[in-house]
Protein backbone atom coordinates (compact mmCIF):
# COMPACT_ATOMS: atom_id res chain seq x y z
CA UNK A 1 0.00 0.00 0.00
CA UNK A 2 1.58 3.32 -0.93
CA UNK A 3 1.61 6.50 1.26
CA UNK A 4 -0.78 8.43 -0.34
CA UNK A 5 -3.32 5.25 -0.76
CA UNK A 6 -3.00 4.82 3.26
CA UNK A 7 -3.78 8.11 3.60
CA UNK A 8 -6.76 8.17 1.25
CA UNK A 9 -5.52 10.51 -0.99
CA UNK A 10 -5.68 9.83 -4.77
CA UNK A 11 -3.84 7.05 -6.58
CA UNK A 12 -2.80 6.50 -10.02
CA UNK A 13 -0.14 4.07 -11.38
CA UNK A 14 2.55 5.48 -9.56
CA UNK A 15 1.05 3.84 -6.46
CA UNK A 16 1.02 0.74 -8.55
CA UNK A 17 4.54 1.32 -9.13
CA UNK A 18 5.29 1.90 -5.38
CA UNK A 19 3.67 -1.82 -4.82
CA UNK A 20 5.83 -3.07 -7.72
CA UNK A 21 9.07 -1.80 -5.55
CA UNK A 22 7.69 -3.89 -2.45
CA UNK A 23 7.88 -6.76 -4.68
CA UNK A 24 11.18 -6.42 -5.98
CA UNK A 25 12.75 -5.78 -2.51
CA UNK A 26 11.34 -9.06 -0.96
CA UNK A 27 12.17 -10.59 -4.34
CA UNK A 28 16.02 -9.40 -3.94
CA UNK A 29 16.43 -9.38 -0.20
CA UNK A 30 13.76 -11.95 0.87
CA UNK A 31 11.92 -9.51 3.29
CA UNK A 32 9.54 -6.78 3.41
CA UNK A 33 10.86 -3.17 3.69
CA UNK A 34 8.43 -2.87 6.69
CA UNK A 35 7.38 -5.04 9.55
CA UNK A 36 4.76 -4.48 12.17
CA UNK A 37 1.98 -6.29 14.43
CA UNK A 38 -0.77 -4.70 12.97
CA UNK A 39 -2.07 -3.80 9.37
CA UNK A 40 -2.18 0.28 10.57
CA UNK A 41 1.45 -0.49 11.82
CA UNK A 42 2.54 -1.51 8.67
CA UNK A 43 0.40 1.48 7.03
CA UNK A 44 1.88 4.30 8.76
CA UNK A 45 5.16 2.81 8.12
CA UNK A 46 4.73 2.98 4.45
CA UNK A 47 3.69 6.59 4.90
CA UNK A 48 6.53 7.59 7.73
CA UNK A 49 9.63 5.61 7.65
CA UNK A 50 12.58 5.40 5.05
CA UNK A 51 13.22 1.76 3.91
CA UNK A 52 16.93 0.28 4.71
CA UNK A 53 19.09 -0.17 1.42
CA UNK A 54 18.53 -4.13 0.29
CA UNK A 55 22.10 -4.33 -0.27
CA UNK A 56 22.17 -4.30 3.80
CA UNK A 57 20.60 -7.74 3.41
CA UNK A 58 22.10 -9.09 -0.08
CA UNK A 59 25.04 -7.03 -0.52
CA UNK A 60 25.09 -9.13 -4.47
CA UNK A 61 22.37 -6.85 -5.43
CA UNK A 62 23.90 -4.23 -8.52
CA UNK A 63 24.22 -0.88 -7.81
CA UNK A 64 21.62 0.07 -10.38
CA UNK A 65 18.85 -2.69 -9.40
CA UNK A 66 19.16 -0.96 -5.88
CA UNK A 67 18.28 2.45 -7.28
CA UNK A 68 15.46 1.37 -9.33
CA UNK A 69 14.01 -0.31 -5.84
CA UNK A 70 14.37 2.63 -4.08
CA UNK A 71 13.23 5.29 -6.45
CA UNK A 72 10.13 2.86 -6.96
CA UNK A 73 9.63 3.59 -3.13
CA UNK A 74 10.02 7.04 -2.86
CA UNK A 75 7.63 8.48 -0.39
CA UNK A 76 6.71 11.62 -2.84
CA UNK A 77 5.12 10.21 -6.25
CA UNK A 78 6.52 12.85 -7.81
CA UNK A 79 10.03 11.61 -6.87
CA UNK A 80 9.06 8.01 -8.38
CA UNK A 81 9.23 6.79 -11.64
CA UNK A 82 6.37 8.29 -13.56
CA UNK A 83 5.52 5.33 -15.69
CA UNK A 84 6.21 1.63 -16.42
CA UNK A 85 8.12 2.30 -19.57
CA UNK A 86 10.34 4.31 -17.18
CA UNK A 87 11.24 0.94 -15.17
CA UNK A 88 11.33 -1.11 -18.18
CA UNK A 89 13.93 1.55 -19.45
CA UNK A 90 15.91 0.98 -16.55
CA UNK A 91 15.90 -2.81 -16.02
CA UNK A 92 17.20 -2.63 -19.89
CA UNK A 93 20.21 -0.82 -18.74
CA UNK A 94 20.71 -3.41 -15.91
CA UNK A 95 20.76 -6.52 -17.67
CA UNK A 96 22.60 -5.16 -20.81
CA UNK A 97 25.35 -4.11 -17.92
CA UNK A 98 25.45 -8.39 -16.62
CA UNK A 99 27.49 -10.89 -18.34
CA UNK A 100 26.09 -12.94 -20.74
CA UNK A 101 27.44 -15.79 -18.64
CA UNK A 102 25.98 -15.09 -15.45
CA UNK A 103 22.30 -14.90 -16.93
CA UNK A 104 22.26 -18.51 -16.97
CA UNK A 105 22.23 -20.91 -14.39
CA UNK A 106 24.29 -24.23 -14.93
CA UNK A 107 22.52 -27.56 -15.48
CA UNK A 108 22.52 -29.69 -12.35
CA UNK A 109 20.69 -32.36 -11.17
CA UNK A 110 16.81 -32.60 -9.85
CA UNK A 111 16.73 -30.60 -6.21
CA UNK A 112 16.08 -32.57 -3.14
CA UNK A 113 12.94 -31.01 -1.10
CA UNK A 114 15.84 -29.76 1.51
CA UNK A 115 17.70 -28.25 -1.70
CA UNK A 116 14.30 -26.47 -2.79
CA UNK A 117 13.90 -25.44 0.56
CA UNK A 118 16.64 -23.41 0.25
CA UNK A 119 16.85 -22.27 -3.18
CA UNK A 120 13.54 -20.60 -2.31
CA UNK A 121 14.54 -18.97 0.79
CA UNK A 122 16.15 -16.19 -0.42
CA UNK A 123 18.12 -15.66 3.07
CA UNK A 124 20.11 -18.82 2.50
CA UNK A 125 20.66 -18.51 -1.13
CA UNK A 126 23.70 -20.34 -2.59
CA UNK A 127 24.13 -18.00 -5.59
CA UNK A 128 22.23 -14.78 -4.96
CA UNK A 129 23.78 -13.02 -7.68
CA UNK A 130 22.30 -15.37 -10.40
CA UNK A 131 18.67 -14.15 -7.91
CA UNK A 132 19.55 -10.87 -8.65
CA UNK A 133 20.07 -11.91 -12.69
CA UNK A 134 17.20 -13.67 -12.23
CA UNK A 135 14.96 -10.85 -10.94
CA UNK A 136 16.34 -8.36 -13.43
CA UNK A 137 15.44 -10.61 -16.59
CA UNK A 138 11.98 -11.81 -15.13
CA UNK A 139 10.78 -8.46 -14.62
CA UNK A 140 11.73 -7.30 -17.29
CA UNK A 141 9.75 -10.13 -19.45
CA UNK A 142 6.92 -8.67 -17.22
CA UNK A 143 7.39 -5.40 -18.43
CA UNK A 144 7.39 -6.13 -22.16
CA UNK A 145 4.31 -7.73 -21.70
CA UNK A 146 2.65 -5.35 -19.46
CA UNK A 147 3.93 -2.24 -21.42
CA UNK A 148 5.63 -3.32 -24.87
CA UNK A 149 7.97 -0.93 -26.42
CA UNK A 150 6.29 1.79 -28.72
CA UNK A 151 6.93 -0.02 -31.75
CA UNK A 152 5.00 -3.30 -30.32
CA UNK A 153 2.07 -1.56 -29.20
CA UNK A 154 -1.13 -3.20 -30.42
CA UNK A 155 -3.37 -1.76 -32.82
CA UNK A 156 -6.24 0.98 -32.50
CA UNK A 157 -9.33 0.23 -32.97
CA UNK A 158 -9.84 1.91 -36.42
CA UNK A 159 -13.07 3.56 -35.29
CA UNK A 160 -12.44 7.38 -34.51
CA UNK A 161 -13.31 8.05 -30.62
CA UNK A 162 -14.31 10.87 -28.03
CA UNK A 163 -14.80 11.34 -24.56
CA UNK A 164 -17.49 14.31 -23.75
CA UNK A 165 -16.28 15.97 -20.59
CA UNK A 166 -18.62 17.65 -18.13
CA UNK A 167 -19.37 21.15 -18.96
CA UNK A 168 -18.12 24.03 -17.44
CA UNK A 169 -20.80 26.32 -15.31
CA UNK A 170 -19.57 30.00 -16.11
CA UNK A 171 -22.81 30.97 -14.55
CA UNK A 172 -22.72 33.58 -11.84
CA UNK A 173 -24.22 31.47 -9.06
CA UNK A 174 -22.84 28.52 -10.82
CA UNK A 175 -26.74 26.85 -9.95
CA UNK A 176 -26.64 24.88 -13.63
CA UNK A 177 -24.36 21.89 -12.81
CA UNK A 178 -27.57 19.77 -13.72
CA UNK A 179 -27.55 21.18 -17.52
CA UNK A 180 -23.38 20.92 -17.61
CA UNK A 181 -23.79 17.43 -16.91
CA UNK A 182 -27.41 17.10 -18.60
CA UNK A 183 -26.57 18.40 -22.22
CA UNK A 184 -23.02 15.94 -22.42
CA UNK A 185 -25.30 13.01 -21.49
CA UNK A 186 -27.78 13.70 -24.19
CA UNK A 187 -24.59 14.13 -26.15
CA UNK A 188 -22.80 10.83 -25.27
CA UNK A 189 -26.28 9.25 -26.14
CA UNK A 190 -26.47 10.72 -29.31
CA UNK A 191 -23.30 9.87 -30.48
CA UNK A 192 -23.15 6.46 -29.16
CA UNK A 193 -25.62 5.51 -31.54
CA UNK A 194 -22.70 6.86 -34.36
CA UNK A 195 -21.85 3.35 -36.11
CA UNK A 196 -17.91 4.24 -36.33
CA UNK A 197 -17.83 6.20 -33.48
CA UNK A 198 -16.50 5.20 -29.73
CA UNK A 199 -17.54 7.10 -27.07
CA UNK A 200 -17.00 6.08 -23.10
CA UNK A 201 -19.74 6.32 -21.28
CA UNK A 202 -21.45 8.75 -18.69
CA UNK A 203 -19.13 7.83 -15.64
CA UNK A 204 -15.90 7.66 -16.89
CA UNK A 205 -16.00 10.68 -18.77
CA UNK A 206 -17.35 12.42 -15.62
CA UNK A 207 -14.83 10.88 -13.36
CA UNK A 208 -12.23 13.93 -14.37
CA UNK A 209 -14.56 16.68 -13.22
CA UNK A 210 -12.30 18.83 -11.54
CA UNK A 211 -9.22 17.54 -11.75
CA UNK A 212 -6.52 19.92 -12.91
CA UNK A 213 -5.16 17.39 -16.29
CA UNK A 214 -4.51 17.81 -19.52
CA UNK A 215 -6.27 16.53 -22.67
CA UNK A 216 -3.50 14.06 -23.24
CA UNK A 217 -3.33 12.46 -19.86
CA UNK A 218 -7.51 12.19 -20.04
CA UNK A 219 -7.39 10.76 -23.50
CA UNK A 220 -4.65 8.16 -22.48
CA UNK A 221 -7.19 7.16 -19.58
CA UNK A 222 -10.28 6.94 -21.33
CA UNK A 223 -8.26 5.51 -24.47
CA UNK A 224 -9.47 8.04 -27.11
CA UNK A 225 -8.25 10.51 -29.31
CA UNK A 226 -10.53 13.25 -28.94
CA UNK A 227 -12.25 15.64 -26.27
CA UNK A 228 -15.09 17.35 -26.27
CA UNK A 229 -14.77 20.30 -23.54
CA UNK A 230 -17.66 23.35 -23.31
CA UNK A 231 -18.41 26.14 -21.45
CA UNK A 232 -22.45 27.32 -20.20
CA UNK A 233 -23.49 30.64 -19.21
CA UNK A 234 -27.24 30.74 -18.56
CA UNK A 235 -28.56 34.51 -18.94
CA UNK A 236 -32.23 34.81 -17.95
CA UNK A 237 -33.97 33.12 -20.65
CA UNK A 238 -31.23 32.83 -22.93
CA UNK A 239 -27.67 30.22 -22.71
CA UNK A 240 -24.46 30.64 -24.44
CA UNK A 241 -22.60 27.46 -25.03
CA UNK A 242 -19.07 27.61 -26.47
CA UNK A 243 -17.55 24.26 -27.32
CA UNK A 244 -14.54 23.31 -28.82
CA UNK A 245 -13.21 19.48 -30.16
CA UNK A 246 -9.51 18.84 -28.49
CA UNK A 247 -7.12 16.17 -30.61
CA UNK A 248 -5.78 15.09 -27.53
CA UNK A 249 -2.82 13.64 -30.07
CA UNK A 250 -1.38 16.82 -30.73
CA UNK A 251 -2.67 18.96 -28.06
CA UNK A 252 -4.98 21.44 -30.04
CA UNK A 253 -8.04 22.26 -30.60
CA UNK A 254 -9.66 21.18 -34.50
CA UNK A 255 -12.76 23.02 -33.93
CA UNK A 256 -14.69 25.42 -31.54
CA UNK A 257 -17.54 27.25 -31.27
CA UNK A 258 -20.28 29.60 -29.23
CA UNK A 259 -23.68 28.82 -29.27
CA UNK A 260 -25.80 31.96 -27.98
CA UNK A 261 -29.67 31.39 -28.87
CA UNK A 262 -33.08 31.22 -26.18
CA UNK A 263 -32.74 28.21 -23.97
CA UNK A 264 -36.11 26.92 -26.09
CA UNK A 265 -33.50 26.06 -28.80
CA UNK A 266 -31.37 24.37 -26.77
CA UNK A 267 -32.38 20.86 -28.77
CA UNK A 268 -31.29 22.78 -31.39
CA UNK A 269 -27.84 23.60 -30.21
CA UNK A 270 -26.94 19.94 -29.48
CA UNK A 271 -28.08 18.72 -32.28
CA UNK A 272 -25.75 20.98 -33.97
CA UNK A 273 -22.71 20.66 -31.56
CA UNK A 274 -23.39 16.68 -32.48
CA UNK A 275 -23.43 17.62 -36.31
CA UNK A 276 -20.09 19.53 -36.21
CA UNK A 277 -18.19 16.52 -34.87
CA UNK A 278 -19.68 13.89 -36.88
CA UNK A 279 -17.88 16.49 -39.52
CA UNK A 280 -14.88 17.28 -37.93
CA UNK A 281 -14.21 13.62 -36.95
CA UNK A 282 -15.21 12.34 -40.96
CA UNK A 283 -17.33 9.49 -39.22
CA UNK A 284 -20.13 8.76 -41.47
CA UNK A 285 -23.56 8.57 -39.90
CA UNK A 286 -26.09 5.45 -40.42
CA UNK A 287 -27.22 5.45 -43.87
CA UNK A 288 -25.25 7.70 -45.46
CA UNK A 289 -27.90 10.63 -44.82
CA UNK A 290 -27.66 13.61 -42.85
CA UNK A 291 -30.24 13.71 -39.99
CA UNK A 292 -31.28 14.57 -35.93
CA UNK A 293 -28.53 13.28 -34.26
CA UNK A 294 -30.07 14.21 -30.63
CA UNK A 295 -33.41 12.79 -30.73
CA UNK A 296 -35.92 15.29 -29.01
CA UNK A 297 -38.31 12.99 -27.33
CA UNK A 298 -40.25 16.64 -25.94
CA UNK A 299 -40.53 19.91 -27.33
CA UNK A 300 -41.12 21.29 -23.89
CA UNK A 301 -37.67 23.24 -22.91
CA UNK A 302 -39.25 23.38 -19.31
CA UNK A 303 -40.26 19.67 -19.00
CA UNK A 304 -36.43 18.48 -20.33
CA UNK A 305 -35.08 20.95 -18.14
CA UNK A 306 -36.92 19.10 -15.09
CA UNK A 307 -35.84 16.07 -16.98
CA UNK A 308 -31.96 16.89 -16.77
CA UNK A 309 -31.77 17.71 -13.14
CA UNK A 310 -33.99 14.45 -12.49
CA UNK A 311 -30.85 12.35 -13.59
CA UNK A 312 -28.90 14.51 -11.88
CA UNK A 313 -29.91 13.73 -8.78
CA UNK A 314 -30.58 10.11 -10.17
CA UNK A 315 -27.01 9.61 -11.34
CA UNK A 316 -25.75 11.06 -7.59
CA UNK A 317 -27.29 7.52 -6.31
CA UNK A 318 -28.14 8.54 -2.50
CA UNK A 319 -31.74 7.69 -0.76
CA UNK A 320 -32.60 11.84 -0.44
CA UNK A 321 -30.83 12.08 -4.07
CA UNK A 322 -33.03 9.64 -5.68
CA UNK A 323 -36.45 10.94 -3.97
CA UNK A 324 -35.24 14.26 -5.55
CA UNK A 325 -34.66 12.42 -9.11
CA UNK A 326 -38.51 10.75 -8.37
CA UNK A 327 -40.18 14.38 -8.06
CA UNK A 328 -38.62 15.83 -11.23
CA UNK A 329 -39.22 13.11 -13.57
CA UNK A 330 -42.87 13.62 -11.87
CA UNK A 331 -42.53 17.21 -12.59
CA UNK A 332 -41.21 16.62 -16.21
CA UNK A 333 -44.37 14.11 -17.22
CA UNK A 334 -46.46 16.49 -15.57
CA UNK A 335 -45.68 19.25 -18.34
CA UNK A 336 -45.45 16.82 -20.90
CA UNK A 337 -47.64 13.74 -20.27
CA UNK A 338 -45.78 12.16 -23.90
CA UNK A 339 -42.29 12.23 -22.55
CA UNK A 340 -41.22 8.61 -22.53
CA UNK A 341 -37.86 9.10 -21.85
CA UNK A 342 -39.00 11.19 -18.59
CA UNK A 343 -40.76 8.28 -17.61
CA UNK A 344 -38.01 5.88 -18.30
CA UNK A 345 -35.94 8.01 -16.07
CA UNK A 346 -39.19 8.10 -13.41
CA UNK A 347 -39.09 3.91 -13.55
CA UNK A 348 -35.39 4.01 -12.83
CA UNK A 349 -35.34 6.03 -9.54
CA UNK A 350 -37.90 3.84 -8.82
CA UNK A 351 -36.36 0.42 -9.27
CA UNK A 352 -32.84 2.03 -8.00
CA UNK A 353 -34.64 3.46 -4.42
CA UNK A 354 -34.91 -0.01 -2.18
CA UNK A 355 -31.24 -0.99 -2.84
CA UNK A 356 -30.08 2.38 -0.80
CA UNK A 357 -32.92 1.43 1.94
CA UNK A 358 -34.80 4.51 0.37
CA UNK A 359 -38.29 2.62 0.38
CA UNK A 360 -39.10 -0.65 0.37
CA UNK A 361 -39.73 -2.68 -2.60
CA UNK A 362 -43.44 -3.52 -3.26
CA UNK A 363 -44.24 0.16 -2.39
CA UNK A 364 -41.71 1.63 -5.30
CA UNK A 365 -41.80 -1.26 -7.89
CA UNK A 366 -45.56 -1.23 -8.56
CA UNK A 367 -44.87 2.79 -9.70
CA UNK A 368 -42.43 1.82 -11.47
CA UNK A 369 -44.49 -0.41 -13.13
CA UNK A 370 -46.87 1.87 -14.30
CA UNK A 371 -44.31 4.69 -15.32
CA UNK A 372 -42.04 2.05 -17.48
CA UNK A 373 -45.68 0.86 -19.15
CA UNK A 374 -46.66 4.25 -19.89
CA UNK A 375 -43.10 5.01 -21.15
CA UNK A 376 -43.51 1.90 -23.49
CA UNK A 377 -46.65 2.65 -24.44
CA UNK A 378 -45.13 5.91 -26.10
CA UNK A 379 -42.19 4.91 -27.08
CA UNK A 380 -41.92 0.40 -28.04
CA UNK A 381 -38.73 1.20 -28.89
CA UNK A 382 -37.34 3.05 -25.46
CA UNK A 383 -33.68 0.92 -24.28
CA UNK A 384 -33.71 2.61 -21.01
CA UNK A 385 -37.58 1.54 -20.55
CA UNK A 386 -36.77 -2.10 -21.48
CA UNK A 387 -33.79 -2.27 -19.06
CA UNK A 388 -35.86 -0.72 -16.19
CA UNK A 389 -38.43 -3.36 -16.87
CA UNK A 390 -36.08 -6.53 -16.97
CA UNK A 391 -34.93 -5.39 -13.40
CA UNK A 392 -38.40 -5.26 -12.56
CA UNK A 393 -39.26 -8.81 -14.14
CA UNK A 394 -36.08 -9.80 -12.10
CA UNK A 395 -36.34 -8.29 -8.70
CA UNK A 396 -40.45 -7.93 -8.12
CA UNK A 397 -41.67 -10.23 -10.29
CA UNK A 398 -39.20 -12.82 -10.15
CA UNK A 399 -40.24 -13.84 -14.37
CA UNK A 400 -36.36 -14.69 -15.35
CA UNK A 401 -37.42 -15.47 -18.38
CA UNK A 402 -39.14 -12.11 -19.01
CA UNK A 403 -36.27 -10.21 -17.22
CA UNK A 404 -33.56 -11.91 -19.60
CA UNK A 405 -36.19 -10.78 -22.48
CA UNK A 406 -36.45 -7.09 -21.67
CA UNK A 407 -32.41 -6.73 -20.79
CA UNK A 408 -31.41 -8.37 -23.99
CA UNK A 409 -33.70 -6.49 -26.07
CA UNK A 410 -32.15 -3.16 -24.32
CA UNK A 411 -29.13 -3.96 -24.80
CA UNK A 412 -29.46 -5.15 -28.86
CA UNK A 413 -31.74 -1.55 -29.09
CA UNK A 414 -28.85 0.47 -27.69
CA UNK A 415 -25.76 -1.89 -27.35
CA UNK A 416 -23.57 1.02 -25.90
CA UNK A 417 -25.94 1.42 -22.90
CA UNK A 418 -23.35 0.20 -20.02
CA UNK A 419 -26.18 0.27 -17.52
CA UNK A 420 -27.69 -2.31 -19.45
CA UNK A 421 -24.91 -4.84 -19.53
CA UNK A 422 -24.36 -4.45 -16.44
CA UNK A 423 -27.92 -5.39 -15.22
CA UNK A 424 -27.73 -8.21 -17.41
CA UNK A 425 -24.43 -9.39 -15.91
CA UNK A 426 -26.28 -9.17 -12.62
CA UNK A 427 -29.02 -11.09 -13.74
CA UNK A 428 -26.19 -13.92 -15.27
CA UNK A 429 -24.78 -14.53 -11.75
CA UNK A 430 -28.35 -14.78 -10.21
CA UNK A 431 -28.71 -17.48 -12.56
CA UNK A 432 -25.56 -19.07 -12.06
CA UNK A 433 -24.22 -18.47 -15.45
CA UNK A 434 -21.18 -17.16 -14.54
CA UNK A 435 -18.66 -17.32 -18.20
CA UNK A 436 -21.91 -15.24 -19.63
CA UNK A 437 -21.68 -12.57 -17.00
CA UNK A 438 -17.90 -11.76 -16.54
CA UNK A 439 -17.91 -11.70 -20.69
CA UNK A 440 -20.88 -9.13 -20.27
CA UNK A 441 -19.13 -7.43 -17.34
CA UNK A 442 -16.03 -6.78 -19.32
CA UNK A 443 -18.12 -5.46 -22.44
CA UNK A 444 -19.52 -3.32 -19.56
CA UNK A 445 -16.61 -2.03 -18.57
CA UNK A 446 -15.05 -1.21 -21.98
CA UNK A 447 -18.25 0.71 -22.57
CA UNK A 448 -17.31 2.88 -19.06
CA UNK A 449 -13.88 1.66 -17.84
CA UNK A 450 -13.89 3.99 -14.97
CA UNK A 451 -17.69 3.44 -13.10
CA UNK A 452 -16.80 2.13 -9.79
CA UNK A 453 -20.04 0.23 -9.96
CA UNK A 454 -19.27 -1.25 -12.94
CA UNK A 455 -15.63 -2.51 -11.70
CA UNK A 456 -17.20 -3.79 -8.49
CA UNK A 457 -19.86 -6.08 -10.10
CA UNK A 458 -17.04 -7.42 -12.08
CA UNK A 459 -15.42 -8.16 -9.53
CA UNK A 460 -18.28 -9.42 -7.62
CA UNK A 461 -18.84 -11.90 -10.94
CA UNK A 462 -15.01 -12.83 -10.81
CA UNK A 463 -15.49 -14.11 -6.99
CA UNK A 464 -18.39 -15.52 -7.25
CA UNK A 465 -18.45 -19.19 -7.25
CA UNK A 466 -19.80 -21.56 -9.70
Amino acid sequence: MSPEQAEAKEVDQRSDIYSLGIIFYEMATGRVPFEGDTALSIAMKHKAEVPKNPKQFNPNIPDGLTAVILKCLEKDKAKRFQTAGEVSSELEKIEKGIPTTERVAPERKPLTSRELTVKFSLKKLIFPGLVVVALVIAALIAFRRIVPHKEALPVKSTKRSIAVLPFEDLSPKKDYEYLCKGIPETLINALTNIQDLWVPARTSSFSFEGKKQDAREIGQKLGVDHLLEASVQVFGDRIRITARLVNVNIGSNIWSETYDRKMENIFAIQDDIAQAIVKALEVKLLGGKKELLVKNYTDNSQAYNLFLQGRYFWNKRTADDLKKAVDYFNQAVGLDPNYALAYAGLADAYVTLPFYEALPPKVVFSHAKVAVMKALDIDETLAEAHSALGMIRMYDDWDWKAAEAELKRAIQTKPGYAAARQWYAEFLIAMGRHEEAIAEMRRARELDPLSLIINSVEAYALCTPV
